[in-house]
């Protein structure tokens, strides 16, 4: 009896230092980065550095275990090892790489790799764990535009002419002359190259640049404008040209005895729209004509003033005046300057439409 005691708490002892001596014996687990280029080439010569932690994240009450900077060899690999201890009881060993890439010619690439084993998996134990990274070179960000130029019956223009010019930005136009096809297209480029991290998308979504155009086509009335040009903005403009024509009723353009006047109210027309003499009024369209009262001829205009009058301030004839003053009066002067003496017309008949509206002064 005495033995049997004697041996039962040394068998037990035994055991427990064997369990122990398992459960505490670290591993060595190998990793294999490979750096390849955009074409899933090897790419010699990265500068590649990694921290490995004991934990799976490094946010995880994680403690550093190996620090290390690499140089990826000709065939843009790298091998190499690190020591993984297991917790406690557990048959897990757990760790994470977290490496970044450096290449002159190629943007930094970041990441994380989980290199966690299970310790009674043996064939696992012993696999190496693969990185592959794939480099991207910075490339430029080009913004497009396309430009569509019709008439007022939505017919391209062709052999029109687009100047463009840009506001001070990082941004190179690609052409700053076009000329419309028969389709009325015509395209250009914003090319970014440089001013910024080629390789950070947040930047390369936020850069812009604002436009300046002018568009000439002969016998059209010159249009103007701009545009912010920008990842999320629209790349097309569609322009419409006006002719002179389209002014005019079509009866009165057509008709030959009318061909002398016509040719005087287009240089009334070159006035009001080449050298803005209205302010925030516009010409309507097909509305030239000459108009027969009491057996005299007058020669009608009209005009869509833009503004809207506030009717509880002003009154009719405050509205009245205003547009006298801002329309008839500029418009009479230049009639006068052009038409006087033309036996065709005894006078003029001005059409003005504007708005009015009933809202409380905020004052």
């Amino acid at each position: 009896m005495k033995k049997a005691i004697l041996i039962i708490p040394l068998l037990i002892l035994l055991f427990q230092n064997q369990n122990y001596s398992q459960i505490s014996k670290p591993i060595f687990v190998k990793f294999k980065i490979i750096v390849r280029d955009e074409y899933l080439k090897p790419l010699k010569n990265n500068l590649v550095f990694c921290t490995i932690y004991n934990r799976e994240d490094k946010t995880n009450q994680a403690q550093i275990i190996k620090e290390q900077e690499y140089t990826t060899n000709e065939f843009g690999e790298l091998l190499d090892s690190v020591k993984l201890i297991n917790k406690e009881d557990s048959h897990w060993y757990y760790g994470s790489i977290y490496y970044f890439v450096k290449n002159e010619s190629y943007c930094l690439s970041r990441g994380k790799k989980i290199i966690s084993k299970y310790g009674k998996n043996v064939s696992d134990l012993n696999k190496i764990v693969e990185i592959t990274i794939d480099l991207i070179k910075p490339v430029p960000v080009i913004h497009s535009i396309r430009f569509i130029v019709q008439n007022r019956l939505k017919i391209p223009l062709e052999n029109a002419s687009i100047i463009i010019s840009k506001t001070v930005s990082n941004g190179k136009l690609e052409k700053d002359y076009l000329i419309t096809d028969s389709l009325g297209k015509a395209n250009t480029n914003i090319i970014y190259e440089k001013g910024f991290d080629l390789c950070d998308e947040k930047q390369r979504n936020g850069i812009s640049t604002l436009i300046n155009y002018s568009i000439e086509k002969t016998d059209y009335f010159k249009y103007s404008g701009e545009k912010e040009i920008s990842l999320n903005s629209t790349k097309l403009e569609e322009i419409t040209l006006i002719h002179p024509s389209d002014y005019f009723d079509k009866d009165f353009w057509r008709l030959h005895k009318y061909s002398s006047l016509r040719e005087k109210v287009h240089s009334i027309l070159d006035l009001i729209m080449l050298q803005s003499l209205l302010k925030d009024c516009i010409l309507k369209y097909d509305f030239i004509n000459i108009e027969k009262f009491k057996e005299k001829n007058y020669i009608s205009f009209g005009f869509d003033e833009l503004n809207t009058y506030n009717s509880i301030k002003l009154s009719q004839y405050d509205i009245a005046k205003t547009l006298f003053d801002e329309i008839i009066r500029k418009m009479l002067s230049h009639l006068n300057m052009f038409l006087s003496g033309i036996k065709e017309i005894d006078g003029y008949n001005l059409q003005i439409t504007t708005a009015t509206k009933n809202f409380l002064d905020k004052n």
